[in-house]
């Protein structure tokens, strides 16, 4: 797998946390640039954290199967994520812009954590697709962050718009790589 396709991979999956943190950032009643920066410091690092739990638990993988169906299992996680993400996306219901005094850092930690199951999957599957650990980190450092950033800033002024059709498109953005990853990695290398 290239660089591309990671990094479509990874924003694909942080369209679902960017949706997250568009709601909270619509329920806050003032924010300053400084706790913005913060929460997606937070949110960006339990991501990490998920990463790294995903490369160890990878490892029991690699022992027990073969190369072929190490990367049939990768294809697979991506595909199923994105399908999980589709199905929650249109389960969604519509946010309600109503003010959260109770949102603070470690309700942002809690829910970072509950979003990054998805994100120690995925790691899983970049792990057994040899893509280096350091590479993943940084990209989902990196991606997480921004897009937390963001999206905080653009609930809290312009309020949760699009959040069904945002959670919708990250998901069909990895069914697509997840279907075109099973063409060319599986089906086509035999």
């Amino acid at each position: 797998m290239d660089m591309v396709h990671t990094i479509m991979i990874i924003l694909g999956l942080s369209l679902d946390s960017f949706v997250v943190m568009m709601n909270k950032g619509a329920t806050v009643r003032q924010i300053l640039f400084s706790r913005a920066a913060l929460y997606a410091l937070i949110y960006a690092a339990v991501r990490v954290l998920a990463v790294l739990v995903g490369y160890s638990a990878s490892f029991l993988l690699e022992d027990m199967v073969n190369d072929r169906l190490e990367i049939s299992i990768a294809c697979l996680i991506i595909f199923a994520i994105g399908l999980y993400l589709c199905f929650r996306a249109c389960m969604r219901r519509e946010p309600e812009e109503k003010l959260d005094r109770l949102f603070d850092l470690r309700a942002c930690f809690m829910l970072a954590v509950l979003t990054s199951i998805e994100t120690l999957l995925l790691a899983v599957g970049f792990s057994l697709f040899d893509i280096s650990l350091a590479t993943v980190s940084l990209l989902t450092f990196a991606i997480t962050f921004a897009g937390v950033l963001a999206a905080f800033a653009v609930g809290y002024f312009e309020g949760p718009h699009y959040t069904r059709q945002l959670s919708f498109m990250g998901g069909f953005l990895m069914i697509v790589f997840g279907l075109y990853l099973i063409v060319h990695y599986v089906m086509l290398l035999r």
